[in-house]
């Protein structure tokens, strides 16, 4: 698990991990809601997908109305990605690409109209 956050209203939790998917559990039983689906790339030569991790999960609901959430991922292929999530069910809403390395991490604030995302840091020494 790389990322994990509690919704603004603590009903979910919602977690990010090296399969590439989104997961959202229920915070009082702390059972599976819902998951995205693992966000990868077939390779041809052995017909086998290889699934992108996803490193981060960033939550603002602050301009959400009603019970839909809105949910950012950042994404080992350079991608951050958002999420409808209703309670049941997650929604892809929108990918962006974001950046020629790894997309290590993405944090949204509505009031403030902001999207943030960071890439790997290379250490040159």
């Amino acid at each position: 698990m790389y990322g994990v956050e509690y919704t603004q209203d603590g009903k979910y939790i919602i977690t990010s991990d090296s399969n590439g998917q989104i997961t959202a559990f229920d915070a009082s039983t702390f059972q599976k809601v819902a998951a995205t689906k693992p966000i990868g790339k077939r390779v041809p030569i052995f017909n086998i997908v290889l699934n992108y991790k996803a490193y981060n999960v960033s939550l603002d609901f602050s301009r959400d109305k009603g019970s839909s959430k809105t949910i950012f991922g950042s994404y080992e292929d350079c991608h951050f990605r958002s999420y409808k999530f209703n309670g049941s069910e997650f929604e892809i809403q929108h990918e962006e690409f974001a950046h020629t390395d790894t997309c290590k991490g993405v944090f949204a604030n509505f009031s403030l109209n902001r999207l943030v995302s960071c890439s790997k840091v290379i250490n040159s020494r």
